[in-house]
């Protein structure tokens, strides 16, 4: 593929790349849970290792964590907390390929279930895993711990994760998703602090207008949106400082796992038009007075015979026909908008007129002056439309954080037409 890799030439010609004694690996041995995922181009068979993770306990070389891609037996190996037993063992044969890019994940959970992954398929796995042996933070690439048996050929995007990876982000991972940008891993940055008490200090990125659940499992054996509610830690809105801070009581008396989810609040405005005209507002603006909006069941010579989805009830330019020379408004009840960083509007048209002199145009006023807020935002009345169409507009940012009136405006030319106009229904304004 393009960009750079670990080029490690030939097989045991001695390459390898390390790194310095650390406390990175630490939260696995504490989790008792790893995984190692990479890609590799192998060119040539050989006893060589594609990584190693150093233990200093650990028999077989501080073998902590090693995986053979393969042996000169083309047979996989996966090897933890020492060597070459059952427990500390793994092995698969047949599922590598030279001269291609292959992904490979090697993982344990904090039970000691072992799994091989080839290309987004689970190849091999088993239960009993030695328990972590302690890391000294040592990791050696394209080698083993004494620096022989070097890999031949590339190693890429290598990743070690202090948990097991779920098999959907594997199969992402082995399709080409990128390592450490996938919005998937913690897109809010979710840090957890221990407070006095025994109990914790959870903190999360936020954005204004949506609301954070937290979410609590045992284990890691089932998809987070699965995990349980914790009590009194649903709907949190979100804190006008871009940083929520929850305190909790530890959830589980030993080992467990939080995490935070972002949702949508419920609709800040939302109407079917099926039980009635409440806090709406029609207005005739022309002097003739030939069309009005009018709520209920359309039934013009052209155009809709019903709502949307066949419901009983829409808001149009007269249930028949509209007339000439008209210029009519169409107005929501006030719709609060404070609290939101953006909001989106959307509703379902039929557009049934002369395609070329009618006009429709959506303003978003202030409720308290009727000032307008941001510019007109056109509706094509040039469509004919043979079912309701869904349309969104994103609220102009002048109206957010504000208290709005939408209104909905309709003229129409001095050619007299057989045309139902403009039908609108189910109107919905709603955090994006």
């Amino acid at each position: 593929g393009e960009g750079q890799s670990l080029d490690l030439g030939a097989a045991n010609n001695g390459a390898y790349a390390r790194s310095e004694i650390g406390p990175w690996l630490d939260p696995a041995y504490e989790n008792n849970a790893i995984a190692v995922s990479f890609w590799q181009y192998n060119v040539q068979i050989g006893n060589t290792s594609a990584f190693w993770l150093h233990a200093p306990s650990a028999t077989g070389g501080e073998r902590g964590f090693q995986a053979h891609t393969p042996w000169g037996d083309g047979t996989v190996y996966f090897d933890q907390s020492g060597c070459c037993e059952g427990p500390v063992r793994l092995t698969i044969g047949g599922v590598v390929n030279i001269n291609q890019w292959q992904h490979f994940v090697f993982q344990r959970d904090t039970e000691g279930n072992r799994e091989i992954w080839v290309d987004g398929v689970k190849v091999a796995e088993a239960a009993g895993g030695e328990p972590l042996d302690a890391f000294n933070g040592i990791i050696t690439v394209g080698s083993d711990s004494t620096t022989n048996n070097s890999f031949g050929g590339r190693i890429d995007e290598m990743a070690i994760f202090d948990l097991p990876l779920h098999p959907s982000r594997i199969v992402e991972l082995a399709e080409g998703a990128p390592v450490g940008s996938a919005p998937g891993i913690d897109p809010l940055g979710l840090a957890v602090n221990p407070m006095p008490g025994g109990e914790i200090e959870l903190s999360w990125k936020n954005t204004l207008g949506k609301f954070y659940d937290i979410l609590i499992s045992p284990d890691l054996s089932t998809p987070r949106e699965t995990w349980a509610s914790l009590a009194d830690a649903q709907d949190l809105a979100a804190d006008p400082s871009g940083t929520n801070t929850q305190v909790i009581s530890l959830p589980f008396p030993e080992e467990g796992f939080v995490a935070v989810r972002e949702k949508n609040p419920p609709p800040l405005f939302s109407d079917d038009l099926e039980t009635g005209a409440a806090g709406w507002t029609t207005i005739v603006n022309d002097d003739f007075g030939n069309t009005e909006w009018e709520l209920g069941t359309p039934s013009g010579t052209t155009g809709p015979l019903a709502g949307a989805g066949d419901s009983a009830s829409a808001w149009c330019t007269g249930l028949g026909d509209y007339g000439v020379e008209s210029d009519i408004s169409l107005r929501t009840p006030a719709i609060d908008l404070s609290g939101v960083a953006s909001a989106l509007l959307s509703f379902d048209a039929y557009r049934d007129a002369d395609g070329f002199g009618d006009t429709a145009t959506i303003r978003f006023l202030r409720s308290s002056d009727q000032s307008q807020l941001g510019a007109d935002v056109p509706i094509d009345m040039m469509i004919f439309d043979v079912d309701y169409d869904a349309i969104e507009v994103l609220v102009p940012a002048a109206a957010i954080g504000e208290s709005v009136l939408i209104e909905f405006n309709f003229v129409s030319d001095s050619t007299l037409d057989t045309f139902s106009g403009l039908c609108l229904d189910n109107i919905l304004v709603q955090v994006p």
